[in-house]
């Protein structure tokens, strides 16, 4: 996953989208501007679900951890002891 986030951080240099748009807006009739608009556009998508999908997953095990401890939480082990002072 990591070499594809490279992949498209590198492409995504490359090729600044407002210069293409920029050109696509001046050259309407060249439909190959308008193509790399919707392809950057499909990459910026698939950057931005891979990062949804990350943080999806990182929510997903620390819930997991609170659900599998969450006695631990609420009665943690230094609570059944007296107060010592």
């Amino acid at each position: 996953m990591t070499s594809l986030h490279t992949k498209l951080e590198g492409f995504h240099t490359q090729i600044s989208k407002d210069d293409v748009v920029t050109k696509a807006a001046k050259q309407p009739q060249a439909g190959d501007y308008q193509q790399l608009v919707h392809e950057l556009d499909e990459e910026e998508y698939q950057y931005i679900w891979l990062m949804v999908m990350e943080i999806r997953n990182a929510y997903a095990v620390l819930y997991d951890i609170i659900l599998k401890n969450f006695e631990k939480l609420k009665k943690p082990h230094g609570e059944t002891k007296g107060m010592i002072y």
